[in-house]
């Protein structure tokens, strides 16, 4: 929930109404950092390739309960940190589990509450972390609209010493995302109007870390 990314896979319907999601996400952790983020003044960029495999059950048995694996890496190409600051570095290994459970509050809208837990397994220790989530996302459809509400919270314990920073590093992070969907629109069938905006809030204890980042989008969607 108020993730960007793209995902290509393969979905199995079962017939004791278990949902089965393979997929692969090749943007989800690609893209730019700096080199050495740490550095004052003229810094530069280097990309990040990343790769992440996912597994979803969705609705086990008809149960309303669901569950989500992923794995995942992140290479940083130029990893510009200095040698005596290799605590930091941030090559690493991702596992990630969620599980959720759906209930309807009524015909066309319910809940869905989830806990989730991810260890991100770093070259650097200090980078190394693990990290505790929650989340409830509300979902009502009326007609042709489609609303959905997410607020979740996850603590980040990290393991290792920051050397750059002389102490260990936590965050507590918040995020609210808002979704609408507009079904058939102009009465073109499987085309749909869709549009959302969010704030994720982290609070480190370290200054340096702590960071807001807001999203808003339009577009269309076409569902075959």
């Amino acid at each position: 929930m108020g993730d960007l990314a793209f995902e290509i896979g393969y979905q199995y319907d079962m017939l004791n109404g278990t949902q089965v999601d393979v997929a692969y996400l090749p943007t989800v952790l690609s893209g730019e950092v700096w080199q050495d983020p740490y550095l004052e003044g003229n810094r530069r960029t280097t990309d990040v390739d990343g790769h992440a495999f996912r597994l979803k059950l969705s609705n086990i048995v008809g149960s309303g309960f669901s569950v989500d694996m992923a794995y995942a890496t992140k290479e940083v190409d130029e990893e510009g940190i200095k040698i005596e600051h290799q605590d930091l570095h941030r090559d690493s290994d991702m596992y990630y589990l969620k599980g959720s459970y759906l209930t309807h509050i009524a015909p066309n809208m319910g809940l869905i509450t989830s806990v989730g837990y991810l260890h991100n397994d770093a070259e650097g220790k200090a980078e190394t972390y693990d990290q505790y989530e929650m989340e409830v996302t509300y979902f009502a459809n009326f007609a042709a609209h489609t609303f959905a509400l997410t607020s979740s919270y996850a603590y980040r314990d990290f393991d290792g010493h920051n050397s750059y920073y002389d102490k260990t590093r936590s965050e507590n992070r918040h995020k609210f995302f808002a979704s609408y969907e507009y079904a058939n629109i102009a009465g073109l069938e499987n085309w749909n109007f869709v549009s959302f905006a969010g704030v994720n809030v982290n609070d480190s204890n370290i200054d340096f870390y702590s960071n807001e980042e807001y999203i808003a989008s339009v577009g269309v969607s076409y569902k075959f």
